[in-house]
């Protein structure tokens, strides 16, 4: 479960006191009922049974109550932030603003990055629990700030006096407080760079000197119109529904008319031209489950097409979580970022661990391999249907091994988030799980490492001693655990269903993270030895994509991949036209010459 259902449940128990009895009763009722027809939901609802839950209780609320009622039973945006910075045990820092909006601080105003956050909600609720997240962004984030606008709700205030607000805000970081901010969330944020680039007449003059650093739209809500198949596909599995979007836009319409303002989608493509000059960077995010998602991917497109900014815009169809659908790569220009947090993280890790806990994590490793080999050998990821569940006694019967065995290995492998028991004896696919279902290298990279190369890892301090200082090709771990006396690849050849996985294997870690040719390319300077005369030789090359990738960046250098007969006939086959002349194979046997 997210931290945002965490908060909305922790929320919605807290508040709902405050509704009438009625209401609280129809509210219980709906939550038993999802919990008692959640297992029949089948695609409808979301896959996540928690997440079904509380989403379909959210979204009962939200057809139920009035804004007034929402706002009536949430803490306020500034109640909520006095309370944050009581919690937190730093002083609370306010700025009133033209309007009667406020500004909030989390950070120090004199910081030389400020984030301005606008809330979402519908214009009908308060931010009651979106601090912490906020907070720890400009925790980890040196010399920077938060800056919360607290902005009027629906109805008591109506467009444009939000946007009105969101100007305020604005010109005082740029013109009193002289600060380039960033800017985060959706449809306010959209209309402050319309304002920009076309001034609103009901709104205040505004001009900015140079682009704003960035702008972060959070699930946008570009479009009043609630006719894209998404909210059909969706309206059982996001949190609103097409009549409470109905309802809370015309809170904030009022008697307005739609206009590029309020509903970025309806601006032309022309509208956004210039737009690089608002601002620097554009990124997007949408989640599939949500209602608008059609309408953002249109936005997307739009902005796409008018695309004269510095800057990216990114529409990924899954956010990162462990269910199936999550978005297993992030975009280059985010790589980076993953890589540092991971590394972050795994530090963390062993911190919190301590020295007796490192050795624990470590020595009981094993248990994690073989619950692996198991699934593997026993053909355990593909006895689980791709979109739906399987029981453990279905399972065992489809493998062939015992009930209780099945329950040991598939339990450890969900400590590591491979598969999921949603319903107590109930197993599915998550992310990980899918992968090893319908992904034949990383079924084969699995097999790989735990069928053959772990055993052979484990033979290496035998072979040590059985043949000190030996560097003959008989004379090895893999040649006593396999108990031959010829090369790998020699061995492999008479095996073609093992060399099969070892192939698959091998293409699945080529394609990791840390094995992108993007870090060779680019992490020396070629340029240095890109010269006529030139030659690289790449023993044991293979089929030769890192002399590919070399002669794509340089000019004069030539290449020879040199590797086993079969290798390299495969190799010279499959090698482009232009880069024949610059790319050569030759026959080479590493293992004896």
């Amino acid at each position: 479960m997210s931290i945002r259902d965490l908060s909305a449940v922790h929320e919605m128990s807290k508040d709902t006191s405050k509704l009438s009895v009625i209401e609280n009763l129809d509210l219980v009722i709906t939550i038993l009922k999802a919990v008692v027809v959640a297992p029949f939901r089948g695609r409808s609802g979301h896959r996540d049974f928690l997440k079904h839950v509380i989403h379909t209780a959210l979204r009962t609320m939200n057809a139920r109550v009035s804004a007034k009622q929402i706002q009536k039973i949430s803490a306020s945006t500034d109640e909520a932030y006095k309370q944050f910075a009581k919690l937190k045990s730093f002083d609370p820092l306010t700025t009133a603003l033209l309007f009667g909006a406020k500004a909030h601080w989390i950070g120090p105003q004199n910081a030389g990055k400020i984030l301005i956050f606008l809330h979402g909600g519908g214009f009908v609720y308060p931010a009651a629990t979106q601090f912490e997240f906020l907070y720890e962004i400009q925790k980890n984030s040196d010399d920077s700030a938060v800056v919360f606008l607290s902005y009027s709700l629906a109805p008591g205030q109506q467009y444009p006096y939000q946007l009105k607000q969101v100007v305020a805000l604005l010109a005082y970081l740029l013109e009193e407080a002289g600060k380039k901010p960033e800017n985060a969330r959706a449809n306010l944020a959209l209309g402050l760079l319309s304002n920009l680039l076309h001034p609103h007449p009901s709104l205040p003059s505004l001009q900015v000197a140079e682009p704003l650093r960035g702008a972060v739209l959070v699930s946008p809500w570009v479009s009043f119109n609630t006719s894209s198949p998404s909210y059909m596909e969706n309206q059982n599995r996001d949190v609103v529904t097409a009549n409470i979007l109905k309802k809370w836009a015309a809170y904030y319409l009022g008697t307005s008319k739609a206009d590029e303002y309020n509903q970025p989608l309806l601006a032309s493509d022309e509208w956004w031209q210039g737009l690089g000059n608002k601002v620097r960077e554009i990124m997007i995010t949408a989640g599939t489950n949500e209602c608008p998602f059609n309408d953002t991917e249109a936005f997307v497109n739009k902005l796409k097409f008018r695309d004269n900014r510095n800057g990216f815009i990114h529409s990924g169809r899954s956010t990162t979580s462990f269910d199936v659908d999550t978005m297993h790569d992030l975009p280059p220009e985010i790589e980076e970022t993953r890589n540092s947090l991971i590394d972050s993280a795994q530090t963390v890790k062993w911190l919190a661990l301590g020295p007796k806990g490192i050795y624990w994590e470590i020595l009981f490793a094993f248990s994690d391999e073989i619950a692996l080999r198991a699934i593997y050998k026993y053909k355990l990821a593909r006895s689980v249907p791709i979109d739906g569940s399987a029981t453990f006694r279905e399972i065992s019967t489809a493998s062939g091994i015992y009930e209780d065995l099945v329950k040991r290995f598939l339990r450890q492998a969900m400590a590591n988030h491979i598969f999921a028991e949603e319903l107590p004896g109930h197993v599915r696919h998550n992310a990980a799980s899918r992968l090893l279902a319908v992904g034949r290298d990383a079924n084969g990279a699995v097999g790989l490492m735990t069928c053959e190369l772990l055993p052979v890892g484990m033979k290496t301090l035998d072979a040590l001693e059985v043949y000190p200082g030996s560097e003959e090709l008989t004379e090895t771990a893999w040649a006593l655990q396999n108990k031959i006396g010829i090369s790998p690849y020699a061995f492999l050849a008479k095996h073609p269903e093992r060399a099969r996985r070892f192939g698959a294997g091998m293409r699945y870690f080529g394609r990791g993270q840390g094995c992108d040719l993007d870090h060779l390319v680019h992490g020396y300077p070629w340029e240095t030895l890109d010269q006529p005369g030139t030659v690289f030789v790449d023993v044991g090359g293979g089929h030769g994509s890192v002399p590919r990738a070399l002669a794509t960046a340089t000019q004069h250098m030539k290449f020879v991949v040199q590797d086993l007969p079969g290798t390299v006939r495969d190799g010279s086959e499959a090698l482009l036209g232009s880069l024949s002349s610059r790319v050569s194979f030759a026959e080479y046997d590493f293992f004896r010459e």
